[in-house]
């Protein structure tokens, strides 16, 4: 299992597949949103679903979609009720107690079981939390699990508990420490650094708003971002954190200074609110990020949690492993590192020449055992605190009697 997207999850629903969707107080409801995002994609996808206590109309409980998703309602809950009093879907009638029977005999088949998990124990095992009644059998049929593992549902002992090794796909999200406001580049941003857009217009779209979470896809920068949030969407209001990430490869060293990601959290300590820019050190397409997930929380909660002098800007690196393979956290300092770039010239159709930048980086301290650089080699999650001030203090007082 890996933690991933919920939009790369979904992808794991097929057309003409029939999906169990967790209910009560238990409703998945990033994943349910992802799927349903997905409805151009798919057809004639039967949805299972018991009583549900959430949003007042399911998001795929929409006249468009109504060649898509298959509504078979085992319990006319509040969220799909409007939806079969219009005429579409069905209500199953059946007591509650039967309901594990047909999904074991294949009556009602289950492909796909969509869940709202605890965090895993030390051997591994979610609990189902506070809604276990159709979903423990749901699964026990279900050729495919994906869940959302939530790290606000509680871990209830008992036998409605389910193995990492058994889900294909989970996803956590940040919305466990509050409300969650992303602004993000709508192209790809790397080695922008702190550029800001001057000549042209932007342009800002909401691509989803629900309770507790609010997506923006904007046209400028990483900082460009940032102001955004800032300084028209949250204008009026507090900001307790500025979360940059997780970035697709490293930021250590040098990198700092180039990065887009760090670019935007650097930005963020502008306006007195602490800030962390995470990445992953690999940029592997099939690149695991339950580590950088499992670390990037525990350093936002102790951020969150205890009293930190501002401003505060934490530029986090995570090496490549499982969370349980890692060493821990490693305050440290920036490496003295640099790129040695090279250029591959070209010439075009017309004869004309254009380049490609490429190169190695050069590690200026590879002995040094108090760098970024050392901690992520040595399986060690690197933390370094990073300023806006590039005043060189050293040469400062050096240079007092050179310009007398």
């Amino acid at each position: 299992m890996q933690f991933t997207t919920a939009a790369e999850a979904a992808k794991l629903i097929r057309s003409h597949s029939s999906v169990y969707i967790q209910g009560s107080t238990s409703i998945p409801e990033v994943l349910v949103q992802a799927m349903t995002d997905r409805a151009d994609e798919l057809t004639d996808v039967k949805i299972y679903s018991g009583f549900a206590v959430g949003r007042a109309d399911a998001p795929y409980c929409r006249p468009e979609y109504k060649d898509t998703f298959l509504v078979n309602s085992l319990f006319v809950a509040n969220n799909i009720r409007r939806w079969l009093a219009a005429g579409y879907g069905q209500s199953i009638p059946a007591f509650l107690g039967e309901i594990p029977g047909l999904f074991r005999d294949g009556t009602l088949p289950v492909d796909v079981a969509i869940l709202n998990l605890s965090r895993p124990n030390e051997e591994g095992y979610c609990s189902f939390g506070v809604s276990a009644d159709l979903a423990v059998s749901a699964v026990e049929c279900a050729k495919t699990v994906i869940a959302q593992v939530n790290t606000a549902m509680p871990f209830s002992y008992g036998d409605a508990v389910i193995h990492l090794s058994r889900v294909a796909a989970a996803v956590e999200v940040a919305r466990a420490f509050g409300r969650v406001v992303v602004v993000a580049p709508e192209t790809t941003q790397s080695g922008m650094s702190q550029a800001i857009t001057m000549y042209n217009p932007l342009y800002l779209r909401c691509v989803r708003k629900e309770e507790g979470l609010e997506v923006y896809s904007f046209s400028g920068t990483p900082v460009d971002c940032v102001k955004m949030a800032f300084d028209y969407l949250l204008r009026d209001e507090r900001v307790d954190l500025v979360i940059s990430g997780i970035n697709h490869g490293s930021n250590s060293a040098v990198n700092v200074l180039y990065s887009g990601t760090m670019g935007a959290a650097i930005e963020g300590s502008f306006y007195d609110c602490p800030s962390v820019g995470l990445s992953l050190d690999d940029h592997g397409a099939d690149a695991d990020f339950e580590a950088a997930v499992v670390y990037g929380k525990r350093i936002v909660r102790s951020v969150l949690e205890k009293k930190v002098e501002l401003p505060l800007c934490l530029n986090v690196n995570v090496p490549v492993g499982k969370p349980g393979e890692l060493h821990g956290i490693r305050l440290c300092r920036q490496n003295r590192g640099f790129w040695r770039e090279e250029f591959y010239r070209h010439e075009d159709p017309r004869g004309r020449a254009y380049f490609w930048l490429t190169g190695d980086f050069v590690n200026g301290e590879p002995g040094a055992e108090d760098t970024d650089e050392w901690a992520l080699a040595h399986g060690y999650v690197s933390v370094v605190p990073v300023q806006v001030d590039l005043t060189d203090y050293r040469q400062l007082a050096a240079l007092a009697n050179v310009l007398e």
